[in-house]
């Protein structure tokens, strides 16, 4: 009786070891809860990027540019950020970056040469009021330079209007704003100035309560950004919308008699080019046009 009790003992105690062994390797494993992460690539001449965190299996592959994941799972912890363009064998970023069991987009930008990650939280927002909206920009709008943002009611004139988010400078990230819901023009600016360059027409901002984020990137051009909207939801959504703008410049190298004036729809838009003279830009909207 006496050596049975003794060996329920020991198996109680071996039991418990084994516990303790699991909950501390499942500790380790999870790192405190997993992390959710979007991936979003505006990187101008990286057709596609892929993301690998310390020696996992890539949590991206082949993101096109101006792709955006929704949210994926990974570990938390201390983890090194390894980013390949256009199926390089080389990393573009490498760096190590703490991750808590949080909700985060990392935005990849910037040529390849001198390309950068961001990784901008998004979790633990306070939720707006009932019948409003938190709205932030991110700028990753590298030689752009800072920018104003305004949400008006669609053709608002912007000489009479203040901007939501005023001098927003590359790389930062803004504070949040509260906007009423409701459909919006979406309009960015060079920061003090009404220079429009960027316009997406009027969009919906109906959903009550929400956070959109606005991230500002080039594409192509040092004076015309895009935009991605960002949903901070469950899933991680979003969407590119792109600018409704497009910009042209005339250089006068034809046989037609100086000074030479350029039509654009049957309108002049410039006049009085000189041969081997260069206009400055004209901005128009983007799409097909006819040039006499």
């Amino acid at each position: 009786m006496e050596t049975w009790m003794n060996s329920r003992r020991v198996l109680i105690i071996l039991l418990c070891m084994l516990s303790l062994a699991l909950v501390s390797c499942s500790s380790k494993n999870s790192g405190g809860g997993a992390a959710k992460i979007r991936v979003v690539n505006v990187i101008p001449d990286a057709a596609a990027i892929s993301l690998q965190l310390n020696t996992d299996t890539a949590l991206v592959n082949a993101l096109p540019f101006q792709g955006l994941t929704q949210y994926l799972s990974t570990g938390t912890g201390s983890r090194e950020f390894k980013v390949s363009a256009n199926g390089g064998t080389t990393f573009a970023i490498d760096t190590t970056l703490s991750v808590g069991a949080n909700n985060y987009s990392y935005i990849v930008f910037a040529p390849v040469a001198s390309a950068q990650g961001l990784l901008v939280l998004e979790t633990g927002f306070t939720t707006p009021n009932s019948g409003t909206f938190n709205f932030r920009v991110i700028n990753v709008a590298a030689g752009i330079g800072a920018v104003d943002v305004y949400l008006t009611v669609a053709g608002a004139d912007l000489n009479s209007t203040s901007p939501n988010l005023a001098n927003v400078g590359v790389g930062a990230i803004s504070g949040l704003v509260a906007v009423n819901t409701g459909t919006y023009e979406l309009r960015v600016t060079a920061a003090g100035t009404k220079d429009v360059i960027y316009d997406t027409g009027a969009q919906a901002f109906t959903n009550n309560q929400a956070t959109y984020q606005a991230v500002i990137f080039t594409k192509g051009s040092s004076r015309l950004p895009n935009v991605a909207l960002l949903n901070v939801d469950d899933a991680g959504t979003g969407q590119v919308n792109d600018n409704l703008l497009a910009e042209f410049k005339v250089l006068n190298a034809s046989s037609v008699a100086s000074p030479l004036n350029v039509l654009v729809d049957n309108n002049i838009v410039l006049s009085n080019i000189p041969f081997a003279g260069i206009s400055n830009y004209v901005t128009t909207s983007a799409g097909s046009h006819s040039f006499a």
